[in-house]
């Protein structure tokens, strides 16, 4: 059965999630720490991800809306990611030492 995560995007700066050219991805963010794993490590191919403004209008996007909802599609590493040249224009804006880290994913939606 797949699974449903959810979290609020305090901010919507366009690439995190990044939805263009026929893709949402989440990559670099909503990483856990060394004693709780987050979504890009929980979340698997068939479950949905949802990302909700938060209450305050200041400071955070969508302000109690649906921001965005994505289907897991691939769940790629950081490393290929990074080779991959579907996603060469997402990945330049990621940190390519992070790539080598363990536990650090993209998810991937297509949406066309």
């Amino acid at each position: 059965m797949p699974g449903l995560f959810s979290y609020v995007v305090q901010h919507d700066l366009g690439w995190a999630p990044n939805p263009s050219d026929g893709f949402c991805t989440l990559a670099k963010c909503k990483y856990g720490s060394a004693r709780k794993r987050n979504i890009v490590e929980l979340a698997e191919v068939g479950d949905w991800i949802s990302g909700t403004g938060g209450a305050d209008p200041r400071v955070s996007a969508g302000h109690g809306r649906l921001v965005y909802a994505m289907r897991v599609d691939e769940k790629l590493t950081l490393a290929q990611y990074h080779a991959d040249p579907r996603f060469a224009v997402r990945a330049a804006g990621n940190e390519a030492s992070d790539a080598q880290l363990p536990r650090r994913y993209a998810l991937v939606c297509q949406t066309a």
